[in-house]
């Protein structure tokens, strides 16, 4: 499982973006799941919004970007507290087993070779 952070008003997660549907494409099939984890902050587009209207949005943001895997999205930031998450974007890899194997700050290239070094490496365990 890659658990992806990210803020639709954060430009390094977006500049993510194409990695993420890659590996996706690349590697659905054989067992990752991606799900894109990010909060409602009440307010999109510069103007505030309800969480009916942001749930809106996001599912916009989602078409507009070509995101094929899902989202959850926290009504406040416990997600964020519960993982440690202090920078956006940030990237867990969890095995099959349930351990993270792998926590990624930022958006750089060798980031991202690091993030597909390990989602091969774990897909490749045994189960």
């Amino acid at each position: 499982v890659l658990l992806d952070f990210w803020a639709p008003w954060c430009g390094p997660c977006i500049s993510t973006f194409p990695a993420l549907r890659d590996w996706h494409e690349k590697y659905k099939e054989k067992g990752l799941v991606i799900l894109g984890m990010t909060n409602y902050f009440g307010e999109a587009e510069g103007k505030e919004m309800e969480p009916k209207e942001e749930l809106e949005y996001f599912k916009r943001f989602k078409k507009r970007f070509r995101l094929p895997y899902g989202f959850a999205i926290d009504k406040g930031s416990e997600n964020d507290i519960k993982y440690g998450v202090a920078t956006i974007p940030t990237t867990f890899l969890i095995d099959r087993q349930g351990r993270v194997r792998l926590i990624s700050l930022g958006a750089s290239p060798a980031e991202a070779r690091e993030i597909e070094s390990m989602i091969k490496r774990l897909l490749d365990e045994k189960q």
